[in-house]
């Protein structure tokens, strides 16, 4: 992921088994007291190291620059960035977790957003730190979760808050900065905010076409990651208006999703060359030895389904492609969180978290004992009440200001941070979209350029009119181009109800082609005695789909998969 794993003190034991889980790395440093790993993909692993070897640093993932012509970090800047401290990492753009230390103390720092994170757990005669979760878990012997911060993880759209859902293990997120000395440690997190400007469209569509060609720039050739959707639409509107043509698309899922049949109309109007990555779904034994590796770095925002896809990114990088994608362009057009808008603005008004609560709950698999439930219903009650009561005054910003900028701080560190993260370990990857110097920008527009997407739809009109030809797609729903926000929610909700969406065999293959091994899992001592398990539950949902044949029971059976996978790392 561009990663790193590291010890402040003593420990050989511990030393010798992150030596036997590392296998390989690209840089290490030990002294009496420290020691660290670091490896990656080269342009998203960055380290110095002083000459007299007591002092140097780490940076993994990207640093973009804070300024009307951004750039990405090489080592010279990222020298000097982290020579300039804690606030000024705080201040750029990019996502990354940073290391840095001497003979007396050990500092990580964390991106403003929290894309990027790191993990630590503090012991008696030292304290362990990675940028990988599931290697702090595999380390920490008996690792339990902590029901109720779990509770929005499992339970909700994503977690709300910034911590750690192990016990044992505090978490470096969102502004994060830990100091590590022999006196002990200090863990610090802030709630990303931003200062509200004069902004027009054109100032705005300006530095989004900066932050999208930041590897032409640099004379890599770049990928885009195009979609049916109107994010990577507009991104691929700006990519035609260059005159360095260093540029491809790409897109992977399956032929007959109408995401990639969009995405190749699209660029048929073009004729850019456009790879089409239709990945297989591996043999099982080969699934199996790649399962707990993706499981454990996304960190059960992602079913294990959804491996397949990714084996695309390999591909990517043998081809020698920096990437860049939609992501969260919802922002910057008013899009999330309209449901809270529309059918709950006043319990948000009156802080109303029960109320609330049912808006924004996300189900996946209910596999767990009702006193397990009833833990995590609490926690996530409580986690929501908190972040709203940090949140500004609604009054103050506005409510559609309001929820973005919740969306900005709970929804990306917890949803896009884990797979951003692994992506860094194969390829420079990076969205837009989620540079906080744009964000800022968004925010600051008025709304009424933001909602219903005008200002992409302009771009779009203006500069490359043939884009609007085809129809937009939302998840596994198509809709026509013309369609705005409310209409378009109101045409997906009939296509639902008249069985129109397209429904995808993926999942359910996949499924089956695991069963052994997924019967095996469900068999094993450790499932059969795992306290936290409604077992009734889950023999009726493993025995429904396999036996009875309820592919509704796919959803499900997925999210379970996911779990045990990730509690038995």
């Amino acid at each position: 992921m561009g990663w790193f794993i590291g010890i402040a003190g003593r420990n050989q034991s511990l030393k010798n088994s992150i030596l036997s889980l590392t296998s390989s790395n690209d840089f290490n440093v030990e002294s009496e007291s420290f020691f660290l790993l670091a490896g990656g993909h080269h342009q998203t692993t960055h380290y110095q190291l002083d000459e007299d070897q007591k002092a140097g640093w780490v940076a993994s993932g990207i640093g973009i620059s804070t300024c009307e012509e951004p750039k990405l970090y090489d080592l010279d800047d990222w020298d000097q960035a982290i020579g300039k401290g804690v606030n000024h990492l705080h201040q750029i753009n990019g996502h990354f977790s940073v290391c840095r230390w001497n003979d007396q103390t050990a500092e990580l720092i964390t991106d403003q957003l929290g894309i990027r994170n790191v993990f630590i757990h503090p012991a008696n005669d030292f304290v362990l730190f990675s940028t990988r979760l599931d290697w702090i878990k595999k380390l920490i012997p008996h690792t339990t979760i902590d029901w109720e911060k779990f509770g929005s993880r499992w339970l909700a759209i994503n977690q709300f808050s910034n911590g750690s859902f192990i016990q044992g293990v505090e978490r470096i997120s969102q502004g994060g900065h830990a100091t590590i000395t022999p006196e002990g440690v200090s863990v610090s997190n802030q709630r990303w905010n931003y200062n509200q400007r004069e902004v027009g469209p054109q100032s705005f569509m300006n530095a989004l076409s900066n932050f999208s060609t930041l590897p032409l720039k640099h004379g890599q050739p770049l990928s885009l990651g195009l979609s049916g959707g109107l994010d990577s639409r507009t991104l691929f509107a700006i990519l035609l208006q260059q005159s360095n043509s260093n540029w491809t698309t790409h897109t992977f899922g399956e032929a007959s999703h109408p995401d990639l049949k969009t995405a190749t109309l699209l660029n048929g109007f073009y004729n850019k060359e456009h790879y089409v990555f239709e990945e297989r779904i591996p043999e099982a034994k080969e699934i199996e030895d790649l399962l707990p590796d993706f499981i454990g770095q996304t960190m059960l925002t992602s079913t294990p389904s959804h491996f397949v896809g990714f084996q695309a990114y390999k591909k990517i990088q043998d081809l020698g492609f920096s990437v860049i994608d939609g992501g969260f362009g919802e922002i910057a057009r008013r899009r999330f969180m309209n449901n809270i808008l529309l059918r709950s603005k006043t319990a948000l008004l009156k802080k109303d978290i029960s109320a609330l609560i049912p808006f924004l709950r996300l189900d996946r698999s209910d596999i767990f004992t009702e006193e397990c439930n009833n833990s995590m219903i609490s926690g996530l009650g409580e986690e929501l009440e908190e972040e709203i009561d940090a949140m500004p005054d609604i009054t103050e910003i506005g409510i559609e200001n309001w929820l973005d900028l919740f969306t900005v701080r709970t929804r990306v560190p917890n949803a896009a941070g884990p797979e951003q993260a692994r992506s860094d370990n194969e390829l420079l990857n990076y969205m837009p979209f989620l540079q906080p110097d744009l964000i800022e920008l968004a925010l600051s527009l008025p709304v009424k350029d933001r909602k219903n997407a005008r200002i992409f739809r302009t771009f779009i009109k203006r500069n490359t009119p043939k884009l609007q030809s085809a129809p937009l797609i939302k998840g596994d729903y198509s809709y026509p181009y013309w369609m705005k926000d409310y209409t378009s929610a109101i045409w997906m909700r009939l296509k639902q109800k008249f069985g129109m969406k397209y429904e995808s065999p993926q999942t359910i293959d996949f499924l089956m082609t695991m069963e052994e091994y997924i019967r095996d899992l469900h068999n094993s001592k450790s499932a059969k005695e795992f306290s936290a398990y409604d077992h009734r539950k889950i023999d009726q949902l493993i025995t429904g789909f396999y036996d009875n044949k309820n592919n509704d029971l796919a959803h499900q059976l997925n999210w379970w998969l996911a779990f045990e996978v990730f509690r038995q790392i």
